[in-house]
């Protein structure tokens, strides 16, 4: 069985802006689409993550879905025949992860395969390796993982009565959602160059009570990942967005083993089921 996790593209545009676009020529407005199949259009790209050297491999975009792979060199041993009493060789082989994006919305989804390494922080080296390479870029990308809302409700209730500190992060391009008071602070912090924002609720005796507008709407922001939310009693993190991923399972029989259109086009619809 094959494990993906779910992780929101952010996409905000320089507060100064770029005199070189990402084809190299004069910036001009372009969409967040436009801009994706721009930067991600090569076969392959090479990105370092870590001091370790990973590779996206495009397939191409399937409908409002641009489908590859992410993947890190490995040497393993094998054994060789009785002629050469069974020695052990090193050879080369990889280790790989699919990657769908979804195209379709101004705040694009990704699912990726876990295994390889950290889903959000290859997504997010990936992308800073392309903003490095490229003379300008139009946007900056931003990536956080999408949670589960219901873990959140559930920690509440389990640890009514103890919870200490509630923090909730937010990334100003999808501010735009946001009930109105939160909005206003988070444009103001950008006016002041902030890149994030920051809510933190403390109480030591543990009488925090999350509930009403604010926290709703704080929460299924950050759920739908334009932001992180950490929630802690005492010491103890009960809840954290980084941790109450969401994610869905996949069989193992369909993960395609080459760029197979058919099993392509299988694992998007498995991945990004419709709502209803």
């Amino acid at each position: 069985m094959a494990v993906f996790e779910f992780l929101r593209l952010s996409l905000a545009r320089p507060e100064q802006g770029a005199l070189l676009g990402s084809d190299g020529g004069p910036a001009l407005a372009i969409t967040r689409r436009a801009y994706l199949e721009r930067v991600l259009e090569k076969k392959i790209l090479d990105f370092d993550h870590y001091g370790a050297q990973y590779s996206f491999l495009n397939y191409g975009i399937y409908g409002d879905t641009l489908v590859g792979r992410i993947g890190k060199k490995v040497m393993g041993s094998i054994h060789t025949g009785p002629d050469n009493d069974y020695e052990v060789e090193m050879v080369e082989d990889w280790k790989t992860a699919w990657f769908l994006l979804d195209l379709s919305s101004n705040s694009q989804l990704i699912a990726m395969q876990t295994g390889v390494a950290s889903t959000k922080g290859l997504v997010t080296s990936l992308f800073k390796s392309i903003e490095n390479q490229t003379a300008g870029h139009e946007y900056v990308a931003f990536v956080e993982y999408v949670s589960n809302a219901q873990d959140f409700w559930s920690a509440v209730d389990r640890y009514r009565g103890r919870l200490t500190r509630l923090e909730f992060t937010f990334v100003p391009p999808n501010a735009l959602g946001l009930e109105e008071e939160i909005r206003a602070i988070v444009d103001a912090a950008k006016a002041v160059g902030s890149e994030k924002t920051k809510f933190t609720h403390t109480n030591s005796h543990g009488a925090l009570d999350p509930k009403g507008e604010y926290i709703e709407a704080a929460l299924n922001k950050t759920a739908e990942g334009a932001g992180s939310v950490e929630m802690k009693a005492g010491r103890k993190t009960v809840f954290s967005s980084a941790k109450n991923r969401k994610t869905i399972d996949v069989a193992t029989e369909d993960l395609p083993d080459t760029k197979d259109e058919t099993l392509i086009e299988k694992l998007k619809s498995l991945v990004f089921r419709p709502k209803g």
